[in-house]
């Protein structure tokens, strides 16, 4: 019995990491986002940004634009890595994600994860359309 839940668990999971990573981003239009590229468009000296090997999908067109995902809807190139719990943005048509907030370190409020960005008005974006992202406490729930 056991054996068996292990199995369908098991199926759910790759059944959920091939849906994650084969979307089709095609269709989506993403708006012009020049004063956020400007700050946000390439690694920021003196902050954690940093590139890991973390691809953004090849359907998705963020020409002038960024998109943004949690490190376990993303695909790696070969010997890169994508860090589950760490937020990516995918910007201005770069083919590899930028990883900006590794969610996984602990910090003065307790365990975080990534998850949906709500507020963002300090970045220039509208946070649904762009799929916001940042580190929320691991207990929040979507």
């Amino acid at each position: 019995m056991r054996s068996t839940f292990n199995y369908w668990v098991l199926l759910w999971f790759t059944a959920t990491l091939a849906v994650a990573s084969t979307a089709d981003y095609s269709k989506l239009k993403l708006p012009p986002t020049p004063v956020y590229l400007k700050e946000y468009g390439k690694l920021r000296p003196g902050k954690s940004d940093k590139y890991t090997g973390c691809m953004c999908p090849p359907t998705l067109n963020t020409a002038g634009s960024v998109y943004m995902f949690c490190g376990h809807e993303m695909s790696p190139k070969v010997g890169g890595t994508c860090h589950p719990p760490s937020v990516y943005r995918c910007v201005n048509g770069q083919a590899e994600a930028i990883m900006e907030m590794d969610c996984s370190v602990e910090s003065v409020v307790g365990k975080r994860k990534c998850g949906t960005r709500w507020i963002c008005d300090s970045l220039n974006i509208e946070c649904e359309k762009h799929n916001a992202k940042a580190c929320v406490a691991a207990q929040m729930k979507e």
